[in-house]
């Protein structure tokens, strides 16, 4: 049976395709500024036509890899190796190759174009080609998810808990910065702004969690369950996040805007303001929405069987979902 789509259901599918290329345009900007290797200036009018062009082509990039997944291709590539492995993963490599190498043709066909008109926009070498696509995407995913906080109800508190660690990430470098225990090399405020945002979204990406499901579990040994989870969890976040600020301070110089962090124990000690920031932030909400849901299947005795699935994690406790309760005979 057709589904017909209506005026109403089209408008927010029409709001969103233009929210996605006005936020892509302004993250190319800001890459373009940020990517050495890249260069961008000129007047605005020249500089606002560069990322339209830019902006159309990736549009046209990412139709198609959308067409390729949702053609059948994929299943096809699937059945293929199974008959023959070594065909079969010479064809996952080629849709790999389409869908990675999307964003990174789109800037070279953008190059293309400016050179053949005379705009002001470079791009030399082989790595801007990578890294300028990559700080575009990490700049785009926040932005672009906010609109779906609107249209896609049943998603909101995941996606509202998305959401809010990746800014408690950024408001986490940003007090480090402030208190200066993490230091940028002089430069335009708003440079240092964007390359803060990368870092912190890039530092955000990775995580480490402990799946657990309580099925008829007394909700006393759930606590006890979670405490004893926390701790793991904190132990190896604060690890992980170490690394992370080593791999940060690494990679900004790749960035145009050098990050640095003085010493072991200021490492340290950036890693765990990150580390209870999040935590702050994200576990209060899980927390309360596993007591809200408990207590309306009126489970609040500490002998009272829970059924609920629990992640905890180096961003904090996120509830995955709650089993449902066996019904009773």
């Amino acid at each position: 049976m057709a589904t017909v789509q209506t005026t109403e259901t089209k408008r927010p599918i029409l709001f969103e395709r233009l929210w996605q290329v006005v936020v892509f345009a302004a993250c190319a900007w800001g890459a373009a500024h940020v990517v050495p290797g890249v260069s961008l200036d000129g007047p605005v009018r020249r500089q606002l036509l560069v990322v339209v062009v830019l902006s159309l082509f990736d549009q046209l990039s990412t139709m198609l890899s959308r067409s390729i997944s949702r053609s059948g291709v994929p299943l096809s590539v699937g059945r293929l190796f199974r008959r023959n492995a070594g065909v079969g993963c010479f064809g996952y490599t080629a849709l790999l190759a389409v869908t990675v190498l999307a964003g990174p043709i789109a800037w070279w066909l953008t190059s293309r174009v400016a050179d053949a008109m005379s705009w002001p926009f470079r791009v030399e070498g082989f790595w801007p080609f990578v890294l300028a696509p990559l700080v575009t995407m990490v700049l785009t995913w926040l932005p672009v998810q906010l609109p779906r906080l609107f249209t896609e109800p049943a998603l909101r508190p995941l996606l509202a808990g998305q959401i809010t660690r990746v800014l408690a990430s950024i408001g986490g470098f940003a007090l480090l910065l402030a208190v200066g225990l993490i230091g940028f090399e002089p430069d335009a405020w708003w440079r240092t702004g964007i390359t803060l945002v990368v870092l912190a979204c890039l530092y955000h990406l990775p995580g480490v969690h402990v799946d657990y499901r309580a099925e008829g579990w007394p909700w006393i040994a759930v606590n006890r369950a979670m405490i004893r989870a926390s701790t793991f969890a904190l132990l190896l976040g604060l690890t992980l996040n170490t690394l992370l600020l080593l791999a940060a301070e690494w990679a900004s110089p790749h960035l145009g805007v050098r990050m640095t962090i003085d010493g072991f124990w200021t490492l340290v000690t950036c890693a765990a303001v990150l580390l209870l920031l999040t935590w702050a932030v994200s576990t209060p909400p899980a927390l309360r929405r596993m007591r809200r849901v408990l207590t309306a299947q009126n489970l609040t005795g500490p002998a009272d069987a829970v059924f609920v699935d629990v992640r905890v994690g180096r961003h904090g406790f996120t509830l995955d979902a709650i089993a449902p309760r066996p019904p009773t005979d």
